[in-house]
């Protein structure tokens, strides 16, 4: 690329933008970056045909009421990975069990026109990597933002109107104690009588604490929850 369509694309003004919203997103960032983002190549808005995209978020207890209720979590301009590790550990996981809130991890497949830039891609171009680090100086907060993050996030940044129950991937939780488990599979059917309790508490020392649960076990209980919910006319 010459360096009249490098300047072009890959601006002050774009480079600041990206920086911002990399040390911490907002609306009125979002929408600057939609703004300046138009003008990239549309290789870095075009994503391959069905890549997952998964973005963790944490509800309160009125928040999951609601979205249960009203069966919609409204969105707008997000970050969202390409990597389901990350969206784990994002924020350090699973929330403390004696917190106010809840974590889950929401799956999407967005259609391209919901792109507003792939950093991911975008943190693969030479040119605009070049053009990053000779501006760092002119960067207001650099480094609490692209000087911090780079590209370890494999971040895409998009826009929805919303999220429905269909993108509920996974939730996290915590396990009982050794104690409660066993207490628990002590009375499954399939157990094997020569496992004693205090086998199945050492077996399960190692499976206790915060959990992320699997696509499954996660449909699972959603729909445990809407049933109870609707037992109990809240739905």
């Amino acid at each position: 690329m010459d360096n009249q369509n490098r300047n072009i694309y890959y601006n002050l003004e774009l480079l600041q933008a990206i920086s911002n919203w990399q040390a911490g997103s907002n609306e009125k960032k979002g929408n600057k970056l939609k703004e300046l983002c138009v003008n990239l190549p549309e290789k870095f808005r075009l994503l391959p045909p069905n890549l997952v995209l998964f973005r963790q978020i944490s509800l309160d207890n009125v928040g999951l009421s609601r979205f249960l209720r009203e069966k919609k979590l409204p969105e707008k301009i997000s970050s969202w990975t390409t990597d389901y590790k990350f969206a784990e550990k994002f924020k350090g996981g699973v929330p403390s069990e004696l917190g106010d809130f809840k974590a889950t991890i929401f799956k999407t497949t967005p259609l391209n026109n919901q792109v507003i830039v792939s950093l991911s891609e975008l943190y693969k171009c030479s040119d605009f990597c070049n053009a990053m680090k000779l501006n760092k100086n002119k960067i207001d907060r650099y480094h609490d933002g692209a000087g911090k993050y780079w590209d370890t996030q494999s971040e895409v940044i998009m826009a929805t109107e919303y999220l429905d129950h269909s993108n509920i991937y996974s939730m996290g939780g915590y396990s009982g104690t050794p104690e409660q488990i066993a207490e628990q599979a002590s009375r499954e059917k399939n157990i094997p009588i020569s496992l004693t309790i205090d086998d199945i508490k050492e077996l399960s020392r190692d499976y206790i604490g915060p959990w992320w649960l699997s696509p499954e076990g996660t449909r699972r209980a959603v729909a445990r929850t809407l049933e109870i919910a609707r037992n109990r006319g809240m739905l």
